[in-house]
Order: C-alpha cells, then structure tokens, then sequence
C-alpha cells in the first residue's frame, strides 16, 4: 500500500539562517507529524513574490499570465516572516555569482509577509498561512484579542511561538504560552480542506457555519466587516454568500481582479475562516465553546474544569455526562473545535440545577487554556465583540503582555 504524501510546509524568509533554524526546531517538536518542508530565501524568494505579481498583472490584464509554477501552489502550510528586507549584516549569506546583495536588496525591500500572504492567498492555490514577527518579535500575548483580526493571513504569532510544541500540536511540557486562540497548527491542512469541501460560491455563509442570525445576537461590528463589499446592497448577513464576501475588505483589495471561480472560492473560504476565527470565536457571543460553557455556564456543562486538558483530541469526553452532550454541536466543516449555539447554550443553563459544587473560584486562562484558581489569574479586558469582554490569563514569566494597560486597569 502507498504511503499518503506528506503535507508540505514551506518557510519563507529573508534571513537562510533563521528560515532553516526555524524549520529544524519545527522538525525537532516531540511527536510532531512528519511534513516536507522547502526553505524559501534569497533569489527563490524574490522570483516567487515576481510570479504572484505577474499573476496578479494579468488578471488586470496588464501582463500575460506566463503560467510559471510557484511553490506556494502546492504548500499545506506557508510561514511566511514579516518583514523581508534583507540587513546589511546579512551580506555574505546572499552575495553569489548570480546577484549582488544590493540587487536583491533592491528586489525585497518593502517587501512584508502580510503582503506575500495577501498576494498567495489571492494569486495561488496555498492553504493554510501564517505571518510570524508582525508587530512584534518577542514572545507575548495581545491581551486585546483582536489585534490581527483584520490581517489577510490566516494566523500571526513571533517566532518563539511557532516553534513551540503548544501551536503545531496543543500540547506543552512546561505549562508555558498555550494560547486557546491557536489552532493545532499540524492539523490546519486538513482544517483547510474541510473548510473548502464546506463552502460553494453560491451558498450563505451563515448556513455553513450553522448561525441562525434571528436567534444569535451578532455585534455590529461582526456583520460590517462581512458585508463591506461594494456590489453588496443589503446589511442583512442571511443574504451573504461566500461569493459576495471575495469583495469584502477582508478579502481582495478594491483595485485587484480575480475572475476564475477557483481562485474566487479559495479566497472566500480563508475570509470566512478568518471572519470565524478572529472575528466569531474570540467573542464567544455567536458560538460558544467548552471551556467557555463550563467558565459561563457551569450548570450546562459541570465538570472538573481543572483536571481536563481543553485541547487534548480526548477532551470531548469530558462531556459525556453533562447536559450539553444533549445538544447537537454546529457543523464541523469550518469549525477547529465542537461549537455550540450560545441561544441554545443559554436556554440549557436555565433549565439545569447548579452543579452542587459549582466551581467559582476557578476561571479559564486565555493565554494557557487551562483552568486556574482566580487567585492565580489576572482579569484584563479585551477588545472582543459581545457581552464576555473579561477575560482572565494566567501572566506568565518571560511572556509579554500588550497593551501593558490592560494589565492594571
């Protein structure tokens, strides 16, 4: 029998040292699945950012599409740093036979991740993206939880955190950053995949990620980003479909064109992960998850909140014996974890006795995913939608936390 192909991650930077010692510590994470992985610097990084150009010129109709293959047309999974300017102190890795540091200085300067991701995601028939070290570079935690919500990139971490065992497979020795945001990044190929056999161009967003709008209060700002596009007549969000959001502001940029329906689906489908993971998710106001459930809603989904690792494939079993079990969870295509309606979770809690030690001196730590006594927390508020803008985090040492405001106030 043939052995599957392993899902290929490619890693693109200016710096070689840093791209391959990034892609040795990612190989090195215990128990990571096996991926191929293609280093992209230098030259080859600048050629692949001229073919999605070219791409991107031709369907303006400004250049002819010369149909030259580019790596990001196969990769699962693209790191992709942030800024791509080569340093002078790089010099001698870059100088050859075939270009000088300055030529390709030249080439790169200006040039940033979140564009190639924007220019991949629109011009390439990549999967997952991920922009590292944009804003910042140190290991730290966005205590507003929406600092990136409006990135063409499907998820920004630094550096630290994507070599970290915590994001490519949930799971942490040291009890250290373990953010509940993260998804298992190892998983996101076929993340990817279900999201895009979900979705058709004609079909409504909402009915696809299992939202009835009538019973599920969204914020204002949850409909507005997913219902800017210009040719888009009504605020009604049950009228959206996956084709109407490629124009969105989080989807092509108002000068660019792209007409070929497979290009036009791929772009819609990383808008409404997007708008889900970064927009939905964090404000749990729409669609609630379970640690949410039991922090919010213990007589829903009573359970010993601190022993269950939240992440863990097994965590689902935690539910067996709670009322939310009853429940029907929203469609998995688009969603990285089991979801529920927050009206339907609501309704259950009202119905259920309390837990008779319900357990109240315990909060979830955004920032570890594990439940933790309130005394060990720090309550902060976020920016996110809806009406549980107070979170808690665990404060870890050696992470940084921003803004530093949020902390205090």
């Amino acid at each position: 029998m043939t052995e599957p192909t392993p899902a290929k991650v490619v890693i693109c930077d200016d710096d070689p040292h840093r791209a391959a010692a990034w892609k040795s510590q990612i190989q090195n994470i215990p128990g990571i699945r096996a991926f191929d992985y293609d280093v992209i610097d230098g030259e080859r990084l600048a050629t692949e950012i001229k073919i999605l150009s070219r791409r991107r010129d031709a369907a303006r109709d400004t250049a002819t599409d010369s149909g030259e293959y580019s790596v990001f047309d196969d990769a699962d999974i693209a790191v992709l740093d942030y800024d791509l300017t080569p340093d002078k102190s790089m010099y001698d890795e870059f100088t050859d036979r075939d270009s000088s540091f300055e030529d390709l200085q030249r080439q790169l300067r200006g040039r940033t991740g979140e564009l190639v991701a924007y220019l991949a995601r629109s011009y390439s028939t990549v999967g997952y993206l991920v922009v590292v070290n944009q804003q910042a570079q140190d290991l730290s935690f966005d205590l507003t939880m929406q600092r990136f919500a409006t990135s063409k990139a499907d998820l920004n971490v630094t550096w630290e955190s994507l070599v970290s065992p915590a994001l490519w497979t949930g799971r942490t020795a040291d009890g250290g950053l373990n953010a509940w945001s993260w998804p298992c990044l190892e998983q996101t190929p076929e993340l990817w995949r279900r999201r895009l056999a979900a979705a058709s161009l004609d079909a409504k967003v909402l009915d696809a990620l299992g939202i009835d709008p009538i019973k599920e209060r969204l914020a204002a700002r949850q409909i507005d980003v997913l219902t800017d596009a210009p040719h888009v007549m009504s605020p009604d969000l049950a009228d959206i479909t996956f084709r109407d959001v490629v124009d969105s502001s989080l989807g092509l940029n108002p000068k660019d064109i792209q007409n070929d329906e497979k290009y036009r689906l791929r772009i819609a489908v990383s808008v409404v992960g997007r708008w889900l993971d970064h927009w939905i998710m964090p404000g749990q106001n729409v669609l609630i998850d379970e640690p949410h459930i039991a922090a919010l809603f213990p007589s829903a989904h009573p359970t010993a909140a601190e022993e269950v690792d939240w992440k863990s494939a097994v965590a689902p079993d935690a539910r067996i014996a709670s009322p939310i079990a009853d429940l029907t969870a929203s469609v998995a295509g688009f969603h990285q974890r089991s979801v529920w309606p927050l009206s339907e979770v609501r309704t259950l809690a009202r119905k259920q006795p309390l837990p008779p030690d319900p357990q109240y001196d315990l909060a979830f730590c955004e920032d570890v995913s594990a439940f933790r006594q309130v005394d060990e927390c720090t309550e902060v508020e976020t920016d996110v939608a809806g009406p549980f803008v107070q979170r808690f985090v665990r404060k870890l040492d050696g992470v940084r936390y921003y803004p530093l405001t949020r902390l205090y106030s």
